[in-house]
């Protein structure tokens, strides 16, 4: 059963075109607290909207009922549903709008259903709707406007409804209609809801999508005999005719105009049947007060260049009767000042003999002569079957061309309307039940697994006259609108899925300042609340404390909301405002919205706001609810087992608790996780947004030979070369990832190459990753080679890793303070010297890349390669990974020989282990550390080197973090 509800409207209206009385109607809901719409019950419709949720520019796109039969009777009438939004700020005609009209006979002639008999005089209201009600309401209610077709009774008719966008981006999301109604006498003849989900006979046309319509044909001819060229579909209308939004050419074949000093000249014969010009104040304006003097048009015009650009040949006896065409000139965007002959709307044209003087500077050229008729989206055919299009015979161009229609070599007609696109359909429009979504998911990585953790949906309890609240008790600010200003402040309630029955008994308030206000009740639709409170009550408010509890009884659905209406003073300076508190540490907040001019969550509020911050509103409610489900969830990997995107996982499906560990990985490889919950064994939840982890095998250690900041920058030219050498601490090794530091602001795509150290003296050889394109950005980029199908062992020396620079001139950070690695970096600048030490250009210069290595293989001892190179001077690196489970790799270089302590303390300065004691020569030492056993906490580890006679050469200390 359908339930109406009176609405208060506004109405407006404009002039589109006096010739066709073409009216502009809104509709804007005045009373948005109070008033209600109509409701439906349903899940189908027809919606005119595309994939991306919105509607295409330059539509016309029409949709037709099945023929309706309508029984006998005394009183007919037409009524539906109607909801979407059309958002085009722009003034009428310039705007998007829809239509709707009615043929008694089989679509020959179209009447709008403000006017179903087509009444041509100048009181007739032809309307065209440029807005739609947000929800879902009544025509009939809505515009003011029942349809009235009761002369039609005992006959047949057809519904079609069109959507008309312009150019302009479109901002709203399109038009939606259900249940269409055909009444007779109070009982329905016709009704149709789509609930089969089927277009149900109705059929959609894309007019934009038009064949080209410039043809020879007998109908019409010059002299009543023979053929002439005709621009018109002779299925239109009675006797052929355009439709709206058509830009129709007929162009020549490629002609040498003579090469002389003399003007040439275009003679032909025209007639016309097309709408007729604009005149008045009523005529819209193109700009700074010039109006559009005519609206459907013809024009002839000249291209020298093979149709890449066309001049409208001005010069034209007789002279054209519109100086600015609205179908060229808005409707095309042609722009202002674009003439032609419009008009006469008339069942019997006449031939007119034209001439046109061509410019002398086409004297001598290869051109093409095109004539062009354009129509606006307003008046065509199916509005007055007189209107049949456009003839041309008898053509002549400079004496060495002409054409009398009976041959149509060479000429080519086409369409230049860009298609607007065919979107009406049949979809669900109906409110899909919001199933909780998992919250909170945290992903955790170690060695050879993955720990997924996350929170159970909003709402996964059942109440039994509970105080449901969302902050902790205390408050540390509150929010307050401005002198006279007021709006809704409010707390979601989020209900067990599938719950029967929601009753809030009570509630209670903390606010600031002391006053009556109102208390209101929304559901919550989709996730969203409704702009409609259910409820509303008086409430007072006692400043800086909760208030009574509030009686209240509340009947809902599902989740809602309760919201208190926040005033400001009525002065500036005044006292007499009331605010909401808010609990500021309780964030980020979950369940504060906002409507202070339209409901937002408040986090998005805080976040573009600096002046407020984030928490849970001081609402407290006492709840009962009846019904509804526990959630068990199912766990989504990508790269799934089969390698495929987010496979649920055979061991992650229907858990009942709220944790999942992964050991099916392979450390190296990132791994992404997505939840959802399944109620009753079959609903099921979005999905969460992905969540990531990168197991890594606790033997992976960084070699790094830069100390993080930057002292200078080493552009190399595009196609040129940087790289760094790397050496593991042990063999066989597995290059596991590589980092490089870009110091300035550029950003764009480099080959990145790994080469074997067997090129000539050391450099680098042969290339193992041969350019993988890798995009940079400032600061630091890791390419994980694992990750990009590269298994990368090295089973004796080392590899150096750099790039190719391609068209952005990288600056690559360089380090000054670690001269002792500058042997390490390489460069080819492409002038013919080959690979060069960095330091050549930046003396003691390093490459900020790093490498990390996993060594799980390896013997790892003390790194002979490395002691080949002497340290210039004592350095303690810090350890990696840090924070570790339960190994780490320890790094140190000594310049000279010294008597040599690397100790371990913990927290409490208790000495864990010594590490090194003994005398050590000159070089880079790497040590493994494994602390399996010990406590989770901070640790030391610090660094002695005392000289022969005792004398204390270095000595450092770091911190470092055990994580078990």
């Amino acid at each position: 059963m359908k339930k109406y509800i009176c609405i208060t409207l506004l109405f407006t209206s404009s002039i589109f075109s006096a010739q066709s009385n073409f009216l502009e109607k809104k509709s804007e809901n005045l009373g948005v607290v109070n008033s209600s719409r109509t409701f439906r019950t349903g899940d189908y419709g027809l919606v005119c909207q595309n994939e991306s949720g919105s509607y295409n520019p330059d539509m016309e796109n029409y949709i037709y009922s099945p023929v309706i039969n309508i029984p006998a009777g005394d009183q007919v009438g037409i009524d539906f549903l109607v909801r979407g939004s059309l958002l085009d700020g722009d003034v009428f005609p310039e705007v998007d709008y829809w239509g709707m009209q009615v043929s008694p006979d089989d679509g020959a002639s179209w009447f709008y259903v403000s006017n179903p008999y087509g009444d041509t005089s100048s009181t007739a209201f032809n309307y065209v709707y440029s807005d739609a009600p947000e929800f879902w309401s009544q025509f009939s209610t809505t515009y003011s406007e029942p349809i009235d077709i009761s002369n039609y009774a005992g006959g047949s008719i057809q519904i079609r409804y069109w959507f008309h966008s312009d150019s302009d981006a479109p901002q709203g999301e399109g038009l939606f209609l259900d249940d269409i109604t055909v009444s007779v006498d109070g009982e329905n003849a016709y009704y149709e809801s789509f609930e089969d989900s089927t277009m149900a006979g109705w059929v959609s046309v894309d007019q934009t999508s038009t064949e080209p319509a410039w043809h020879t044909d007998t109908y019409g001819a010059y002299g009543e005999s023979g053929r002439s060229w005709w621009m018109a579909d002779p299925s239109i209308g009675t006797n052929g005719g355009y439709l709206d939004h058509w830009y129709q050419v007929l162009d020549t074949p490629p002609i040498d105009l003579p090469n002389s000093t003399v003007s040439q000249t275009i003679t032909f014969d025209q007639k016309r049947a097309i709408e007729n010009l604009c005149s008045g104040t009523s005529c819209p304006e193109c700009t700074g007060g010039v109006l559009y003097d005519g609206w459907d048009a013809f024009n002839v015009r000249i291209s020298s260049d093979g149709g890449e650009t066309w001049e409208i040949l001005q010069d034209v006896q007789p002279a054209y009767n519109s100086t600015d065409t609205y179908s060229f000139g808005y409707e095309f965007g042609e722009g202002c000042g674009i003439p032609g002959w419009g008009g006469p709307e008339t069942a019997n044209p006449t031939w007119t003999a034209t001439t046109i003087s061509i410019p002398t500077a086409y004297n001598g050229q290869e051109v093409i002569v095109r004539f062009a008729f354009s129509a606006d989206p307003g008046y065509c055919t199916t509005d007055n079957n007189n209107l049949t299009g456009v003839w041309v015979d008898n053509i002549d161009i400079a004496g060495v061309f002409t054409n009398n229609g009976e041959d149509e070599t060479g000429f080519e007609s086409k369409s230049l309307v860009a298609l607007g696109g065919d979107i009406w359909h049949v979809d669900f429009i109906g409110v899909p039940p919001v199933i909780p979504v998992p919250q909170n998911v945290v992903v955790t990585a170690f060695d050879g697994s993955v720990e997924v953790n996350w929170d159970s949906p909003g709402g996964d309890v059942e109440y039994n006259n509970e105080w449901v609240s969302y902050d902790d008790g205390s408050f540390e600010n509150s929010i307050l609108v401005g002198v006279g200003g007021q709006g809704y402040l409010g707390t979601s309630f989020n209900m067990p899925y599938g719950v029967e029955t929601v009753t809030v008994h009570s509630a209670r308030v903390h606010a600031s300042g002391s006053g009556t206000t109102s208390l209101a009740g929304f559901a919550l639709i989709s996730g969203v609340p409704s702009p409609t409170a259910l409820y509303t009550i008086d409430v007072n408010t006692v400043d800086n404390n909760f208030t009574e509890e509030i009686e209240l009884d509340w009947q809902f659905q599902s989740s809602f909301i309760i919201a208190l209406m926040v005033q400001g003073p009525t002065t500036e300076g005044g006292t007499d405002g009331i605010g909401l508190s808010i609990d500021e540490n309780t964030t980020p907040s979950n369940n504060s919205w906002s409507n202070l001019g339209g409901w937002s969550p408040w986090t998005d509020v805080a976040a573009s706001n600096d002046a407020v911050g984030d928490g849970e509103f001081g609402i407290q409610a006492k709840v009962t609810s009846v019904g509804g489900s526990t959630p068990t969830y199912n766990v989504y990997r990508d790269p799934g087992l089969d390698g495929s995107s987010f496979q649920l996982m055979f061991n992650g499906t229907g858990l009942s608790n709220t944790s999942y560990v992964d050991n099916i990985v392979s450390n190296g490889v990132e791994y992404c996780y997505q939840i959802a919950s399944v109620y009753d064994d079959e609903v099921i939840s979005e999905k969460t947004s992905p969540v990531c982890g990168l197991p890594i095998s606790n033997t992976v250690y960084e070699i790094v030979y830069d100390d993080g900041i930057n002292e200078d920058v080493m552009p190399v030219g595009n196609g040129n070369f940087i790289a760094a050498k790397f050496s593991p601490e042990g063999y066989p090794s597995d290059f596991y990832s590589s980092s490089f530091y870009v110091a300035g602001a550029q950003s764009g795509t480099v080959l990145v190459y790994v080469w074997d150290d067997n090129g000539p003296d050391g450099t680098p050889g042969d290339a193992i990753v041969p350019g993988l394109p890798k995009n940079l950005i400032q600061g630091w980029n890791e390419i994980n080679f694992p990750n990009e199908g590269f298994d990368i062992v090295i089973e004796d020396g080392g590899v150096y890793v750099g790039y190719q620079q391609l068209n952005v001139n990288f600056n690559i950070g360089v380090d000054w303070n670690n001269p002792s690695y500058a042997s390490n970096s390489m460069l080819d600048f492409g002038i013919g010297l080959g690979w060069e030490e960095l330091s050549t250009y930046s003396p003691g210069g390093v490459w900020m890349i790093r490498a990390q290595m996993d060594g799980e293989d390896a013997v790892l001892e003390t790194d002979n390669n490395l002691l080949s190179v002497l340290p210039n001077e004592f350095v303690l690196n810090q350890n990696y990974p840090n924070p570790f489970n339960p190994s780490t790799t320890l790094k140190f270089g000594l310049k000279e020989r010294a008597i040599t302590t690397l100790e371990i303390f913990n927290i409490l300065g208790e000495s864990v282990s010594k590490i090194v004691d003994e005398s050590l020569d000159a070089g880079f030492y790497n040590y493994r550390l494994d602390l399996s056993g010990y406590a989770s906490g901070m640790y030391f580890y610090k660094l002695t080197a005392i000289n022969e006679d005792g004398s204390q050469l270095y000595g450092e200390m770091k911190k470092m973090i055990l994580l078990q």
